[in-house]
């Protein structure tokens, strides 16, 4: 396997497990071409996991046979085999008493790479793959999980494999960071050609990362095995359909984008909304229908008008009798016009949706607005005068305010009074000392000998 990228073959491979009479896999026979993208999906107990498995032989077969570069996985020694072979599993692997540099030379070390080349590639994969340099002296507790895949897929591809195994690399982390990494491998595949194989539950991410799927049903069974848009235009069967879902057209349109569509020409200086070529099919009919315009103009990386995208162009009926109400919300994001180089808000969209949208939701907000008040004025005032001309309102107002705070009603606390004590007599039953604590203080004691 020397070549950049490989050619994986499936013939007839089946594979049953001790005690169970169903097979894990049954007669898998596909072809995945060199530097291809190739999604394995479909419910639990279809067997992705197994065939992933016996391409490194992790897992054994049956019957049948696996080649890559048309030799069989037989007849290749099983270390060599394996070093040859990128893998990324969903719990990533690192080594944790390993730095992240440490991890990602594993395999070039084993093979007899010199220090200082394992030192250059583990900067190059770092930059490859998002990181930064200082991220190679950082040890696997102190990155994040996305960070941590990162390092993963920058250690699958240290030793330059032609093949890339991955097992679920995105399952465990959030939808943010997998939308970001899903964009970042699709960007790494774009650039280094590798024959990848990918192993999913969801079919949106396979078809949004693969551009060859192939679906297994239970059992282990190949349902369809096609391209993303040949599946959802044309499903083998039943089952297929169902797998993929209803809403088949709109997944057709999240796999063209605007660069892969004909574009109308425009001027520099026409005034729509600004997207990217990037921008799928998909997001931009539903900007379109958002904004309520029958075209978007259509930007290149350097921000230059590339073209006009248009919805009637694209087989749809204007976008004036599609939405006939509703609010029209702006994006502010990249590529809007609503926001200019410096971030700054853009006034023209404001003065263009004042009279129908801004001005009467405004308006509408104010009146709203004004009535609160006035009812909370309303009910307050009275309530403050009763409180305050009436004392038992009062007291019954401070009632109901703690029962509603929790707060309990406050005890009288008893004056103390002087105590006679025996002990302190002078006999005759006359009363003694009056207790040093209890006494009155002497401005008290002189006013109250006053006549």
């Amino acid at each position: 396997m020397t070549s950049k990228a490989a050619e994986i073959t499936f013939d007839h491979v089946t594979k049953r497990y001790a005690g169970r009479d169903a097979a894990a896999l049954d007669d898998l026979s596909l072809d995945i071409p060199a530097g291809t993208f190739c999604v394995l999906v479909g419910p639990s107990g279809g067997g992705k996991t197994t065939a992933l498995k016996m391409v490194n032989r992790l897992v054994s077969f049956d019957t049948g046979d696996i080649r890559i570069d048309g030799r069989s996985v037989r007849d290749l020694p099983v270390v060599e085999l394996r070093r040859e072979i990128g893998y990324v599993i969903q719990q990533v692997g690192l080594f944790p008493h390993m730095t992240v540099e440490e991890n990602i030379g594993t395999v070039p070390r084993l093979l007899g790479w010199p220090k200082t080349r394992i030192r250059a590639r583990a900067a190059e994969l770092l930059e490859l793959v998002g990181l930064e340099a200082g991220d190679g002296k950082r040890y696997p507790a102190e990155l994040s999980g996305g960070q941590r895949q990162r390092v993963g897929l920058a250690r699958a591809l240290a030793a330059d494999p032609p093949l890339l195994l991955m097992d679920e690399p995105f399952g465990a982390l959030d939808p943010i960071t997998r939308f970001r990494l899903q964009t970042e491998l699709r960007r790494l595949h774009r650039e280094v050609g590798k024959t990848v194989i990918f192993v999913t539950h969801d079919v949106d991410e396979a078809i949004q990362m693969g551009n060859r799927i192939a679906i297994l049903r239970q059992g282990g069974v190949l349902a369809q095995y096609d391209t993303p848009d040949a599946i959802l235009a044309h499903p083998a069967d039943d089952f297929v359909a169902a797998f993929i879902g209803e809403d088949r057209a709109l997944r057709r349109l999240a796999l063209k984008r605007l660069r892969d569509v004909q574009l109308d020409p425009a001027s520099p200086n026409d005034p729509g909304y600004r997207v990217s070529l990037d921008t799928t099919a998909r997001n931009a009919v539903s900007l379109m229908l958002e904004m309520k315009t029958d075209h978007l103009v259509v930007e290149d990386d350097e921000g230059n008008v590339a073209g006009v995208f248009r919805f009637q162009r694209h087989g749809a009926a204007p976008v004036s009798g599609v939405l006939a109400s509703g609010p029209v919300i702006p994006t502010f994001g990249k590529g809007s016009s609503c926001v200019t180089g410096d971030h700054t808000f853009c006034w023209d969209w404001v003065r263009a949706h004042w009279n129908d949208t801004l001005g009467p939701a405004l308006v509408q907000h104010i009146e709203l607005t004004a009535i609160a008040v006035g009812i909370g004025f309303a009910l307050a005032f009275p309530l403050a005068l009763l409180a305050h001309r009436y004392p038992p309102a009062r007291a019954a107002a401070r009632r109901v305010l703690r029962a509603a705070l929790h707060d309990p009603e406050p005890r009288a606390v008893p004056v103390p009074r002087p105590v006679h004590r025996p002990d302190d007599d002078h006999g005759g039953g006359r009363p003694g000392r009056v207790h040093a604590r209890h006494a009155l203080p002497e401005h008290r004691r002189r006013a109250a000998q006053r006549p």
